[in-house]
């Protein structure tokens, strides 16, 4: 009987650690994103597979992936959302991406909460979600095999 009550009390306390943690799960609905402020002119499509990049303007990786980002975004137009987040300000922001005019979407999360919604714990972070906004792929941005992005626009429902 005692066995039988500790053994539920450790797989309660397991379960409620897990839930807190609110890792990414590779399969599972992604958290909805909560941008505070969308710096670009067009807003995400909500029907279309979705490529978020949390970035930190002082961060050399990151600023060397907005290149890759843009061409990105112009090469599949109408099939991918591409967005940038970063917590900066608004003014920040402001100055880096109005100097070229990017094809991807930017927009501040000051608060952090799509950071933290997203587990984004370092920089640059990316993920990728399909159109159903089930998480494909997360991690190091440098280290993605652009065949998912493929894979992803192509299994479009």
């Amino acid at each position: 009987m005692r066995k039988n009550l500790l053994l539920t009390l450790l797989l309660c306390g397991i379960t409620l650690c897990l839930e807190a943690q609110k890792k990414l799960i590779v399969g599972v609905k992604a958290p909805d994103l909560k941008v505070s402020q969308w710096l670009s002119t067009s807003r995400p499509d909500d029907n279309l597979p979705t490529w978020i990049e949390f970035f930190f303007s002082r961060s050399k990786s990151c600023t060397q992936r907005l290149e890759t980002l843009d061409q990105w975004a112009q090469r599949y137009a109408g099939r991918l959302n591409v967005m940038v987040l970063s917590c900066e300000s608004q003014q920040t922001m402001d100055s880096l991406f109005t100097a070229q005019p990017y094809a991807f979407l930017f927009g501040c999360d000051p608060e952090k909460k799509n950071f933290t919604a997203y587990d984004a714990q370092f920089v640059p972070y990316g993920v990728l979600l399909d159109a159903k906004k089930r998480v494909v792929w997360f991690g190091n941005p440098t280290k993605f095999d652009t065949q998912w992005l493929q894979k992803t626009i192509d299994r479009r429902p």
